[in-house]
């Protein structure tokens, strides 16, 4: 068994030094708030082993370590701030709930005058903290159910162990710095605080690189894909096309009169219009196909599976659903639509953009709020043949 003032002065460093690291990583990445409240444990942890190494070393055990419970108790409740935070919630009276129970326990002389109680009463409070964690990561472990499991175990075993405790110690008295019972708790909180720090800071690097990879592949303002997702996510689909002989469709969508509304209404009009009819082609073209916005008032749908008469189809919901939106709109808009199919282009993507793009510039020249299919005529459609989709 470690001697009990070698674990504590261990405890009291390696909180210091976790803490002193996810501090670091606080100040420089998007989860601030919720690495603070780490960072608040780690130091409530360091002030308890302290706070019980100083008792030790004045021989004192009364009243029944009772300080450093206190410290410890809240260093749990940050934990579980911090996966509120993590998961976009405020952190709720509960927070304080548990030193504040622990707190008036120690006015209670018969609390302090037995350790057993006091055994008890921490393990059910360390328990109910674990069990608020519990909730946390289930009710947002979907984000990152890997290391959400974790995490999860963590808090599992930690909160097996205080209630064994409270069953297999039952009965018994000794004092507070019996080596056993004392030596294994104080390594089991060490190791539970400094777990649960580094598993959340891995959560939110986790989704820290998500949101960044996420940002790097979609269009800030509509949450479409941009240039980039076009081309990775369709050119597999038209080489899956083209083995299994079946159609692809391309639908080009412009806005009718869209600088009118940056004109009359303003640059937030604007974006208001743009974002309701991003929200128009989730709808209409479901999760099947690849909604993205390549320029100003630009967009693009790639359907696979889709030939000339589901893609005219898929265009007529497009309309439909703009005209249903009008409410949320700053004026009633439409939109010109082109449409281009592998049947008559091909399964290149690049010339799929460039005949959707002629068959829309037909569309605006018949008076927009209409769709047209690419038909075969070049010479109808005057917009050259190299046009480069892959640059903005």
């Amino acid at each position: 068994m470690l001697d009990i003032r070698t674990l504590l002065v261990m405890g009291v460093l390696i909180h210091l030094l976790m803490g002193g690291l996810t501090l670091m990583v606080a100040f420089g990445g998007r989860y601030r708030q919720t690495l603070m409240w780490c960072v608040a444990a780690c130091a409530l942890g360091a002030v308890a082993y302290a706070a019980g190494l100083v008792m030790l070393l004045q021989g004192r055990s009364d009243p029944s370590l009772w300080l450093p419970s206190l410290f410890l108790i809240a260093a749990y409740a940050c934990l579980w701030a911090s996966l509120r935070q993590f998961s976009v919630r405020p952190s709720r009276l509960m927070l304080a709930a548990g030193p504040l129970a622990w707190a008036a326990l120690g006015s209670w002389p018969a609390f302090m005058s037995s350790y057993e109680w006091a055994r008890i009463a921490f393990s059910i409070l360390a328990v109910a903290y674990m069990a608020l964690c519990m909730r946390e990561l289930v009710s947002g472990w979907a984000n990152n159910r890997w290391l959400a499991l974790v995490v999860l175990f963590l808090v599992f075993v930690h909160t097996a162990y205080h209630l064994l405790r409270i069953v297999i110690l039952a009965g018994v008295s000794f004092s507070p710095a019996w080596q056993p019972d004392f030596s294994v708790t104080v390594l089991v909180n060490v190791l539970f605080i400094i777990s649960m720090t580094y598993a959340i800071l891995a959560m939110a690097s986790s989704r820290a690189e998500r949101f960044h990879q996420h940002a790097a592949r979609h269009d800030a303002l509509t949450g479409l894909a941009n240039r980039r997702v076009l081309f990775e996510w369709s050119e597999p689909r038209l080489v899956q096309a083209r083995e299994e002989y079946k159609s692809l469709s391309v639908l080009m969508c412009d806005l009718d009169h869209f600088k009118q509304i940056n004109d009359n209404y303003g640059h937030d009009a604007g974006n208001r219009v743009l974002v309701v009819f991003a929200d128009v082609l989730r709808a209409a073209a479901g999760r099947e196909n690849l909604c993205a916005r390549i320029g100003g008032e630009e967009f693009v749908v790639v359907a696979p599976g889709r030939g000339q008469t589901e893609a005219e189809r898929l265009a007529r919901r497009i309309q439909v659903g703009l005209e249903a939106s009008t409410d949320l709109l700053p004026r009633k808009m439409t939109v010109s639509i082109g449409i281009a199919y592998t049947a008559t282009v091909g399964y290149n993507l690049d010339r799929l953009l460039i005949r959707a793009d002629q068959a829309l510039y037909q569309a605006k020249n018949d008076g927009r709020n209409c769709f047209r299919t690419w038909s075969g005529d070049t010479a109808a459609h005057p917009i050259a043949d190299n046009v480069d989709f892959r640059q903005p």
